[in-house]
């Protein structure tokens, strides 16, 4: 029920930004700062970002959905679950502040925090490192959306998520614990085509980073 609200709410959003083209001018206004390193190869640079946005933010409700999945094939990965809950309140329950940015800016920072968490879940546990791919290309993707959201939000959130998952991980030695078994080869399909959405995102929207393309 928590992640059919999550959809709903983004529904909404994107419905009422139709109407208003907040989001368009929004980013207009961004593309003068984005950092240099950041390259969009589309003329219909608003656009680009715009799609992007729209991936970016459905990627958060559909990668819980498939940890979700994972979970109830796996009741004794309940541990996991807190994150899942911790991710579906960034978007049910935003701060105050962030709200007052209203429409696709507060749901960017709500979908931001999810990626987040779950990247720093990837990256502080080994099992969950073996399989590097999702949680690599999450990385470039995080990096443009700290890069929209701007400062002084996106070092906020940062710390937020740091917070969060310190708090999370509690006093248990997590970077041993075996998540990856309850996750990886569960729901395979599902699994496959949510690696190809993170790994395709930012070439499906024309973008990419320079960094990127000389290593």
């Amino acid at each position: 029920m928590s992640l059919e609200a999550v959809y709903e709410i983004i529904e909404k959003a994107w419905e009422s930004d139709q109407r208003t083209h907040r989001c368009d001018h929004w980013i207009a206004d961004q593309l003068g700062s984005l950092h240099n390193s950041i390259e969009l190869t589309q003329l219909d640079a608003v656009g680009s970002l715009r799609s992007f946005l729209a991936d970016y933010i459905r990627l958060a409700p559909d990668t819980l959905a498939w940890i979700n999945h994972c979970l109830d094939r796996n009741p004794a990965a309940a541990f996991i679950r807190a994150f899942v809950e911790t991710c579906e309140d960034f978007f049910l329950m935003p701060s105050a502040r962030f709200l007052q940015l209203g429409g696709i800016r507060t749901l960017l920072i709500d979908a931001y925090q999810c990626h987040r968490l779950l990247e720093e879940c990837y990256d502080n546990n080994l099992s969950l490192l073996v399989e590097q791919q999702t949680g690599q290309a999450m990385t470039p993707a995080n990096l443009l959306a700290h890069h929209l959201i701007g400062e002084p939000f996106a070092n906020e959130v940062d710390q937020a998520v740091e917070n969060h998952f310190r708090r999370l991980a509690g006093p248990t030695d997590y970077r041993k614990l075996k998540l990856g078994e309850h996750l990886y080869g569960v729901c395979p399909d599902e699994e496959n085509l949510l690696r190809e959405n993170w790994q395709n995102l930012l070439q499906r929207h024309s973008i990419g980073f320079r960094f990127l393309r000389q290593a």
